[in-house]
């Protein structure tokens, strides 16, 4: 049978024009009466009804069945609707998305449970518009439609009023904004797409939807934000492209219902993670239908992070910005290292990205870029471990993985030498199988260069202007080719042409429209990583790995020698240097980070901890590069003198630089 759509058919009301407003007022005016409100519950039951049926439902549903006949309720209903109708706008988009079907040659027709008259009141000024279409189904005087909406009567009539009527029902596209509309559109065989009112947010609308579907022979999808996404986006391709069906997986954070024992989040950043937490703590029944990781990627000055934020905010997933070098410069006392950067041996004088637009052919820019790849490494596994242990989603801008693009754009302008671009490379290639997680999701936004050049002058940073040039953003954009061919062996991808931003709506339908719960070994490795561990002892596991992170970040960058990257040489001299100027200039005192009584530290904070690897006195850390890698530091000064006193020199910049 093909699936081809040749025939659309439109409801009127709420997909076409914006009466719904207006009979909802008229509704309540006529309540109002008799102390009753119009409420979403009665809107919902009553939209797509014919009017005779409708107003019979609601006198009983009210309790005004013995009170009220349908005559009198339709006498001060019309009254009211004869004022507002009329001033009903046509919907945004509506007019294109008509234009683009007459222009393909598909045959469209309006069905509707209005009468003659109620819609020659709302249609009073649109006669043009009207005209467009083929014919009108009226059903609710229309004498061959037994039965209105939900029963098929409408939607069978409306295929056999075609001058070429559809050779099977699927081919017929129907749009529909109520549940009614969809059971008729549903039970004729139609290919429906379901446009939900606010009306329906209030209760489980989608449940009853889905639940609809599974009863019905035809073809169901959700469109959440009108008609106006289909004209405004690439939806609209090719006539023989028929809706995918509803998936039942990432939904809009309303939709999201979690039975009422659900485990509250484990806090990890404060607990941690580890063996004796897992003899009571479980992982697996943390796991919905949201507890998924999207990456948004795209170019410098793309747009990504307004994306990002709206998307978590969205689908009520944790929001993790791109990493910055910021992120690890500031301590937990409010230190800001940079503001030492005069006392500090060059090699430690990491540049942020206003340092490095300063400078961007110094030796620091390798270590900078040295920094951020150990940063993402472990940002990464913040995002497994934040779903692990909470079961709330994660929308991530930029990832390890494709951390690389910009790595290829610092070479390509000779902002880092070919030794450390080497060493980049051999570190990703041992981290890559570490991760062991990729994310369920890539959002790329495909901005054209001009226009990042453009974002770029507006914030009129002089130095950003010339470090991120054409000739940047073009190895960025070319680079991400293959980024996105190595997220496709494990993700989903969704790519969109950001030439002018879009709507984040449209990204969470086709989200949405995705199945991201199915893995099938023999058809390829999407997913892979998430379904292969299969019971609680895999899942805990990989929870603490992640969580602990020492592990990982011990195969990956533990042993690697760099001595032939001379960028990253540090000579010995001036570690015991940095040592003493955190001792003497920063913390005041020979005990680190966490340790330090002297800025209100519990001195036996930790003693009751071990972890492989973790110096701090928490169970967790963000950044190795924070305040762990100073734990980690262990110069000859410090084991000849502890306190700093003795060794210290203040002018030893002076006296060895």
């Amino acid at each position: 049978m093909s699936k081809e759509i040749t025939h659309v058919v439109f409801d009127y009301d709420g997909v076409l024009q914006d009466t719904e407003m207006a009979y909802s007022i008229a509704n309540d005016v006529v309540l109002k009466k008799y102390g009753i409100s119009f409420t979403n519950v009665l809107k919902a039951g009553m939209m797509g009804r014919r009017r005779d049926e409708a107003v019979r439902w609601i006198l009983q549903q009210t309790g005004l069945a013995d009170k009220v006949t349908p005559e009198q309720y339709n006498e001060t209903y019309e009254k009211a609707l004869d004022e507002l109708l009329p001033k009903a706008p046509i919907l945004p988009g509506v007019n294109k998305l008509v234009d683009y079907f007459s222009k393909i040659n598909i045959p469209f027709a309006i069905c509707t449970g209005s009468d003659h008259y109620e819609f020659g009141q709302k249609a009073r000024d649109l006669k043009d518009f009207v005209a467009k279409f083929q014919f009108m189904v009226l059903a609710g005087d229309d004498p061959e439609v037994k039965l209105g909406k939900p029963a098929p009567d409408p939607y069978i009539i409306s295929m056999k009023r075609f001058s070429a009527p559809p050779a099977t029902p699927a081919n017929v596209l129907v749009f529909e904004d109520s549940i009614n509309g969809v059971r008729s559109g549903l039970a004729a065989g139609c290919t429906t797409i379901f446009i939900p009112q606010e009306a329906f947010k209030t209760h489980d609308w989608e449940e009853r939807i889905m639940d609809i579907k599974t009863k019905m022979s035809g073809t169901l999808s959700l469109l959440r934000t009108g008609v106006q996404r289909l004209a405004t986006s690439g939806f609209l391709v090719a006539p023989s492209a028929a809706p995918h069906q509803q998936k039942r997986t990432i939904v809009n954070k309303t939709l999201l219902k979690l039975p009422e024992d659900y485990p509250e989040p484990w806090e990890y950043k404060e607990k941690g993670f580890n063996g004796v937490h897992a003899l009571y703590d479980r992982t697996k029944p943390r796991f919905h239908k949201n507890s998924k990781i999207i990456v948004v990627e795209g170019n410098h000055k793309a747009g990504i992070e307004k994306v990002a934020k709206e998307l978590a905010d969205t689908l009520g997933f944790h929001y993790m910005p791109s990493f910055r070098m910021d992120d690890i410069l500031v301590d937990r006392y409010g230190n800001d290292l940079r503001k030492y950067y005069h006392l500090l041996p060059k090699c430690y004088r990491i540049p942020d990205l206003e340092l490095f637009t300063k400078d961007p052919r110094s030796d620091l820019t390798a270590r900078m870029k040295d920094r951020i790849q150990v940063s993402r490494f472990e940002q990464w596994l913040n995002a497994v471990a934040h779903v692990m242990n909470t079961g709330q989603g994660v929308v991530l801008e930029h990832s390890f993985y494709s951390d690389f693009v910009f790595t290829n754009a610092l070479r390509a302008k000779d902002y880092i030498g070919p030794e450390y671009f080497k060493h980049y490379y051999y570190l990703r290639k041992r981290a890559v199988p570490n991760l062991h997680f990729w994310p369920h999701a890539v959002i790329y936004l495909d901005a054209p260069i001009d226009k990042c050049l453009e974002n770029i002058k507006k914030d009129g940073n002089a130095d950003e202007i010339a470090v991120f040039d054409a000739k940047f953003l073009s190895t960025v954009k070319e680079s991400y080719k293959d980024a996105l061919r190595e997220y496709e062996r494990h993700s989903k991808i969704f790519s969109y042409d950001w030439s002018k931003p879009g709507d984040t709506d449209t990204i969470v339908e086709d989200l949405e429209q995705t199945e991201f719960d199915f893995f099938e070994w023999h058809s390829g490795e999407v997913f892979e990583e998430w379904f292969t561990i299969t019971d609680e002892v895999g899942w805990t596991g990989w929870r603490q790995y992640v969580t602990e992170k020492s592990l990982a970040l011990s195969r990956t960058f533990g042993g690697v020698r760099n001595h032939e990257v001379s960028e990253l040489y540090v000579n010995p001299r001036d570690e015991g240097h940095l040592a003493n100027v955190i001792k003497n200039e920063i913390l005041h005192s020979r005990f680190s980070y966490g340790y330090n009584k002297k800025l209100g530290d519990d001195p036996l904070a930790g003693a009751d901890m071990y972890i492989l690897g973790q110096q701090l006195p928490e169970p967790w850390h963000e950044y190795f590069y924070r305040e762990q890698w100073l734990h980690n530091m262990v110069p000859h000064e410090a084991w000849m003198d502890p306190d700093g006193k003795n060794s210290y020199n203040p002018d030893y910049l002076h006296a060895h630089h």
